[in-house]
């Protein structure tokens, strides 16, 4: 399993190790960060302190996570642009955080005028096959015809290194604490990064701009709007997101008066 170094290890190796581009489980998009950038960044997180009695409790998890996002700002304070959005989609085993698993990440961002600036990287995140086999009937169909499932099987990304790899990416182009979270539903994504990548949910405002609110308005005010916008729903994270963005700039042509 590839791993990157644990940003809570103070004696982190600068072993660079494969190009991650070449790393089973990525896909690079363009303006994807290259690996340097990447380990730049997780050396920018050490906090001098990593013990298992201290990742296990979750009263010292939270201060870890506390200095990391005061890290994050000193970082980014002269970089990205604060009203830039970060677009993110998960995919998942099923719909309990406490159960099921994260398999795909995808991020992008875009401008205030949701103009497309960079997408992130697309990564399946491995997961044991134990894990796979609990996924009901309409995830494995979904999963399986996408060819996530082969994906997740053959990756060599785990959860940190997919968190990782997506911070890195984000630092390019937004500061901490300054997007909100942007998708689709984009509250069960939080729930699962809350659990698996507290890092990359930390780095979010804690404020949403969901879609899926705009839709369920419209639904009650305006019906006869939504046959004007169709998704392909292809499951996979990031078609999901850019039809995302694209449902976003329907709704402000249609629905929201400006």
């Amino acid at each position: 399993m590839y791993r990157f170094n644990d940003p809570f290890d103070p004696c982190m190796s600068t072993d660079a190790g494969a190009p991650y581009h070449a790393i089973p489980g990525y896909q690079r998009t363009q303006s994807s960060a290259d690996i340097a950038a990447m380990q730049g960044a997780v050396r920018c997180f050490n906090v001098g302190m990593h013990t298992e009695a201290a990742d296990n409790d979750p009263v010292l998890r939270f201060a870890q996570l506390g200095i990391i996002q005061l890290r994050f700002i000193v970082r980014n304070i002269m970089t990205g642009n604060e009203n830039n959005l970060i677009w993110i989609d998960l995919e998942m085993t099923g719909l309990d955080p406490e159960r099921d698993r994260i398999i795909e990440i995808a991020t992008l961002v875009t401008d205030a005028n949701l103009n497309i600036l960079a997408e992130g990287p697309v990564i399946a995140v491995h997961q044991t096959d134990e894990q796979l086999a609990l996924m009901d009937d309409w995830n494995v169909r979904t999963h399986t015809g996408s060819g996530l499932v082969a994906r997740v099987k053959a990756s060599q990304f785990d959860d940190r290194a997919a968190e990782l790899a997506t911070i890195a990416f984000l630092q390019e182009w937004v500061p901490a604490g300054k997007s909100p979270i942007c998708g689709n539903s984009v509250g069960q994504d939080r729930r699962f990064l809350f659990r698996y990548m507290p890092l990359l949910e930390a780095y979010f405002h804690y404020r949403y701009l969901d879609v899926s609110t705009l839709k369920e308005l419209a639904r009650r005010w305006k019906p006869e709007i939504l046959p004007g916008f169709k998704k392909q729903g292809t499951h996979q994270a990031l078609d999901d997101i850019r039809e995302s963005v694209a449902e976003l700039a329907y709704y402000r042509e249609h629905f929201i008066q400006l």
